[in-house]
Order: C-alpha cells, then structure tokens, then sequence
C-alpha cells in the first residue's frame, strides 16, 4: 500500500512541476464528487490543483449529463510531435487507439462533455 501512495504521489507532482510542459484537462461527473467514498482530504485536493496554470478541472453536472459521457473514462493524448491517441476505459474493457477515425470521434464526445460542464474554482 505505501509503495501505491508513494508512486501516486509522484505522479501528481506533474501538477506542480517548475517546468509544465503538460497540459491537463479533467471533466469530473458530479456524481463522483458525492460518493460516500470521497473524503474532504481529496475534494480539498482538486480545489488546490483547479487553478493551476496547466489544469483546467471542469464538473458535468447531473442536470446536463449526455449518456456518452457516462460511458467510461477517456484520454485524449498528443505527443510532442503531434501524434495523437485516444485511451477508453470502459467496466469491460480499455482501448489505446491512434486511428485517426476513432480519436475523432472520441474528440468530438469529450468536447460535448466539456461544453456541459462547470469550471471548478476554490471560491465555489
């Protein structure tokens, strides 16, 4: 267990790097926000990293929840030279693709999600 916390936290120490050269963008269905599960150590987490320069952190409220984006989780990746891949991670099954066909489409259903959401701010 302290060997998972240790590389969890080394992986959130990209938020806070002196040179951010990643982008990050997070769409958090507000369902996730109201698990019994989450505790007020890790809602208090996201509102630290929201006004990041380098993170936007969005809510998909459940008044404006579309059914495709409550399929899974998606990433959407673009390398340095401009390679771009999609990452689905569905209850069954997880994809990486780089076909340019279904990065597209998985663009298009993240882009619907986001334009549904909330900016998530400390002052909120």
């Amino acid at each position: 267990m302290e060997e998972r916390v240790t590389a969890r936290m080394e992986r959130q120490s990209i938020l806070t790097a002196r040179k951010q050269s990643v982008g990050l963008s997070f769409v958090l269905y507000e369902a996730v926000l109201r698990a019994p599960q989450v505790d007020a150590g890790q809602l208090h987490r996201l509102l630290e990293a929201a006004p990041l320069r380098n993170v936007v952190l969005q809510v998909l409220p459940f008044e404006r929840a579309i059914p495709a984006g409550l399929l899974g989780s998606v990433v959407l990746l673009e390398t340095r030279d401009h390679e771009r891949f999609a990452f689905m991670e569905g209850q069954f099954a997880s994809e990486l693709s780089a076909d340019p066909g279904v990065v597209s489409r998985v663009t298009e259903r993240s882009s619907r999600a986001t334009a549904t959401t909330r900016v998530a701010t400390a002052s909120k």
